[in-house]
């Protein structure tokens, strides 16, 4: 954020750029697009993806993959309850 920014409006973007965040945390077996990103922190889609790389140190995209394999590590090693099969995404037939 800029120095010139008011600390109401870093409050703001900080609510706004966690909701993504919780929103992408519950929805990483969906597709997830800049799009839908930038409208659910109420921005446009180009103010969106300025604010979300400034903000994350990386791309939407970027975020999205490295959560998508840290994800996976962690109901390897803790959740017994879902196969291999599952957790990867395959389809068993």
């Amino acid at each position: 954020m800029s120095a010139g920014g008011s600390e109401s409006t870093r409050q703001e973007y900080a609510a706004r750029m966690n909701r993504v965040v919780d929103h992408i945390q519950g929805h990483l077996n969906e597709a997830l697009e800049l799009e839908r990103g930038a409208a659910v922190a109420c921005f446009s889609a180009f103010h969106f993806h300025r604010l979300f790389c400034a903000w994350m140190g990386e791309t939407l995209q970027a975020f999205v993959h490295r959560l998508r394999p840290e994800r996976a590590v962690h109901m390897l090693v803790f959740d017994r309850t879902t196969s291999i099969s599952e957790i990867a995404g395959v389809r068993v037939l």
